[in-house]
């Protein structure tokens, strides 16, 4: 078997489309470069949140190459390598290998709902076929099966078998797994939401999605988790209010607007599949943008707002605070939050 050190937040790094529909790939450098100078200890890329299914092959062999080439040692390059077909996902960790990957994360066959059997079958076939060191990506909402504790155990003899991502969102399945295999392979979580009781049962790594919306947060509470840190409690309300805003549409889309609104460019043209409402308001001076209020914001000082979906400068600072008053974030003329503070704590910085 493989020996990987894997471990920390693993950003699975957003596609930005330009206006024409191609990858931009000078924005998509600066997202890398950013992860990184936040805290990643690895970037993925074409994952879920990159959209890997509205990819074309030749274009996630290019953000394979693009990202290793790019990152250049820093930190860890794991690949998306799932897909419909076997051959398909084979080709995949061939482009992976070729670019330099670390590894590649790995869904069961998407959509066939295999049964246990059949899961092991095709994990030892690509097993079998491919040198690429792979993150096994347990998503029973996305793929409709649950890769269970049992199971993983059971793939885990696979050489090429190094690492399991579980989004069930469960922390008994999570506790369940480290027990099983956590000496064997590294064990990561879905959902920054999850990271103080994932680390204290001995979890390894998140795989994540806020890290490149709130970078210096997030490492702020894996840092933190098993502290005891009077501010933990707060941080997590922080991370809980970044992921209220991802459901305010897909999640993918979602998570690309609040980028935008927040300063954040993930791109001119949203995700490819599921583009943002189409049937949107375009926020008034005394309202800012959807996403951001479901997280519990609201303007305290009337100013311009950025347009939806856009990054471009505004002409003085805005202010928000929660609905109970009892925290605050600013935006500076670029869109970019530069403090954030609550009335019973000290004022912090967050840059997204």
């Amino acid at each position: 078997m493989t020996n990987v050190n894997w471990g920390g937040i693993f950003p699975v790094l957003v596609t930005p489309f330009g206006v024409n529909g191609s990858i931009d790939e000078t924005r998509y450098k600066a997202l890398i470069d950013d992860a990184i100078a936040n805290g990643a200890q690895g970037v993925v890329a074409a994952g879920s949140t990159g959209e890997f299914y509205a990819l074309t092959k030749a274009e996630r062999a290019r953000l394979y190459k693009l990202t290793v080439d790019h990152v250049g040692g820093r930190v860890p390059v794991l690949a998306g390598v799932a897909d419909l077909r076997v051959e398909d996902v084979l080709e995949a960790c061939q482009s992976a290998v070729a670019a330099g990957c670390a590894g590649g994360m790995i869904l069961p066959p998407i959509y066939a709902m295999p049964s246990p059997r059949e899961i092991v079958t095709f994990f030892e076939h690509i097993s079998r076929n491919t040198s690429l060191p792979l993150m096994l990506y347990n998503s029973p909402r996305r793929a409709g099966v649950d890769i269970t504790p049992a199971l993983v155990e059971q793939l885990s003899a696979l050489p090429t078998v190094v690492a399991i991502k579980d989004s069930s969102g469960v922390i008994t399945q999570v506790t369940e797994l480290v027990q099983r295999v956590g000496n064997r392979l590294r064990v990561f979580v879905g959902y920054e939401t999850m990271i103080v009781p994932a680390r204290a049962v001995g979890a390894h790594g998140v795989v994540a999605m806020a890290h490149q919306i709130a970078g210096p947060l997030i490492r702020d509470y894996w840092d933190k988790a098993l502290s005891g840190d009077k501010g933990l409690d707060d941080l997590g309300r922080d991370v809980f209010a970044f992921y209220r805003c991802f459901q305010s549409g897909s999640y993918y889309a979602a998570i690309k607007e609040t980028m935008s609104q927040l300063g954040r460019s993930a791109g001119d043209r949203g995700c490819r599949c599921c583009p943002w409402q189409t049937n949107r308001r375009r926020p008034s001076r005394r309202s800012f943008p959807r996403p951001v209020l479901h997280a519990g914001l609201r303007p305290k000082k009337a100013g311009p707002i950025l347009p939806l979906g856009k990054s471009t400068s505004v002409a003085e600072p805005t202010y928000f605070e929660s609905r109970d008053g009892s925290h605050q974030c600013r935006l500076d003329r670029w869109g970019s939050v530069q403090s954030y503070s609550r009335s019973l704590a000290p004022e912090r910085n967050i840059s997204v």
